[in-house]
C-alpha cells in the first residue's frame, strides 16, 4: 500500500507542478496536495478527484501517516480489509480519473 500511495502522490505533485508551476514540500504538504487537487480552478485546471471519492483518498492518506509515525501499533484484520478495499476502489477508478481530467483540460484549454 505504501508503494501505491508514493506513486499516486508523485503523480499528484506532477499535476500541480505542470498546471500551477510549483509545489512546495513543506509543513503539511500532504494535506495541501490533496486539498489543492480536489479544487476546480477555472482557467487553470479542473479538479482531479471526483467529489464522491474524496473520503476514500483522505482515508488512505491518514492510514499512511499513521503507519509511518506509529511505534507500537496492532493492526486489526477487519480494518486492514477495509483499507485494502479502499485502495482497490481508488486503483480501479484511477484510469477513469486520468481520462476525465485529460478531457476536461482539453475542453477548457480548447486543445
Amino acid at each position: 500500500m505504501s508503494r501505491f500511495y508514493t506513486v499516486f502522490e508523485r503523480m499528484l505533485e506532477n499535476i500541480c507542478e505542470a498546471f500551477e508551476n510549483h509545489f512546495e514540500r513543506q509543513g503539511d504538504w500532504h494535506e495541501k496536495l490533496l486539498a489543492r487537487l480536489s479544487l476546480d480552478l477555472p482557467g487553470l485546471r479542473p479538479a482531479f478527484f471526483p467529489e464522491h471519492m474524496l473520503a476514500d483518498v483522505w482515508e488512505i492518506k491518514r492510514f499512511r501517516h499513521l503507519i509511518r509515525h506509529a511505534y507500537d501499533l496492532v493492526l486489526r484484520e477487519d480494518r486492514l480489509r477495509e483499507l485494502v478495499a479502499i485502495v482497490e476502489r481508488i486503483d480501479a477508478a484511477m484510469l477513469e480519473w486520468c481520462a476525465n481530467f485529460s478531457r476536461a483540460v482539453r475542453r477548457e484549454q480548447k486543445w
